[in-house]
């Protein structure tokens, strides 16, 4: 009578350990599920602030060659100007002299 009581009891104990095992292995896969959500998130955002700071540094790149470009055609108008109210007050015949010995030194 012993030997079906100790049997029944072994069997009972290895089922019992069975589903703690698996119950262990359900919480180990949920616990791995769920750190890997967190890290694939936390990835995530740190993708997004990139690109956003990215985005950022391309439109401040941007605005700065604007402004320059701005600058440089506001420049390019003074002198223009300023030649032109130049060359007005010399007359044409100086003018053109200046212009011929310019272009006479361009080829040399």
């Amino acid at each position: 009578m012993r030997e079906p009581k100790a049997r029944e009891q072994v069997r009972t104990t290895t089922e019992l350990e069975e589903k703690l095992a698996k119950a262990e292995t359900k919480k180990l896969n949920e616990a791995a599920t769920l750190y890997k959500k967190k890290m694939q998130e936390e990835a995530r955002v740190v993708r997004k602030a990139a690109k956003t700071r990215a985005k950022e540094e391309r439109k401040r790149a941007a605005e700065e060659k604007a402004a320059k470009q701005a600058q440089k055609e506001q420049e390019k108008r003074d002198r223009d100007a300023q030649k032109a109210l130049t060359s007005s007050q010399s007359g044409k015949r100086a003018l053109s002299k200046a212009t011929k010995a310019s272009q006479s030194e361009r080829v040399l």
